[in-house]
């Protein structure tokens, strides 16, 4: 496990990814419930769904309602007819990253902290009213409320347009390095997220202190 030495001035704000970070996505238990109650192979759905990607990514950037969505899913699997069957196992499929919360929870007492995220309005919805460490952060930042994904620039630069943060005073921490590289080169400092022991390290380089408030942290794995 490589750890960066960080040279920077001190964050402002840190921005967190969800899906990755904060929560892991099992999109295999959706195609698995999906292929169940529509009596297809698990194979075939995930070839039906992948043919989909074009909706999920006008629903992840706002510009298709869930309405849309439903109706789209029913004519492509008929079998598919009640919305809150559909919507179980849309929604279904996250869970909190070990670790991960007593991270933000210390984190909290030191540096404001928000998020920019690449999510639809069923799944930020469901994370938000399910996992109180959503409370921790504040306005995050959804592709779906700005009408970009990453690596796009432009959801980093309206995380710091909401904020008013100059780039460098930003801290982003995400599971890809495509969506590293684009925070980098808006001017934020980021942090590639590897494991919850490797993310403490990294910001013990940046926040000395931080791991006091939290004592289950005071020690590394």
């Amino acid at each position: 496990m490589q750890i960066h030495r960080h040279t920077h001035i001190l964050p402002e704000m840190v921005f967190f990814d969800l899906g990755g970070v904060v929560v892991d996505v099992q999109f295999d238990l959706f195609v698995r419930q999906m292929a169940r109650l529509c009596r297809i192979s698990q194979k075939e759905m995930a070839l039906q769904l992948h043919g989909l990607s074009p909706l999920y990514q006008r629903f992840a950037t706002g510009k298709i309602t869930a309405d849309v969505l439903f109706d789209r899913m029913t004519r492509q699997f008929p079998k598919i007819n009640d919305r809150a069957v559909f919507e179980s196992f849309y929604t279904g499929i996250f869970r909190l990253k070990e670790g991960v919360t007593d991270i933000i929870t210390a984190l909290r007492t030191q540096v404001r902290l928000s998020v920019i995220s690449n999510t639809d309005a069923l799944h930020f919805d469901y994370i938000v009213r399910n996992y109180a460490v959503m409370q921790l952060f504040e306005e995050p930042v959804t592709s779906f409320e700005v009408h970009a994904v990453k690596p796009q620039a432009k959801i980093f630069q309206a995380a710091l347009k909401r904020f008013g943060l100059q780039p460098a005073a930003a801290l982003f921490i995400d599971d890809r390095e495509e969506n590293i590289a684009a925070a980098r080169n808006v001017g934020m400092q980021a942090i590639q997220f590897e494991s919850a022991q490797q993310l403490q390290l990294e910001l013990d380089n940046i926040f000395p202190d931080w791991r006091t408030s939290q004592p289950s942290l005071k020690a590394v794995f």
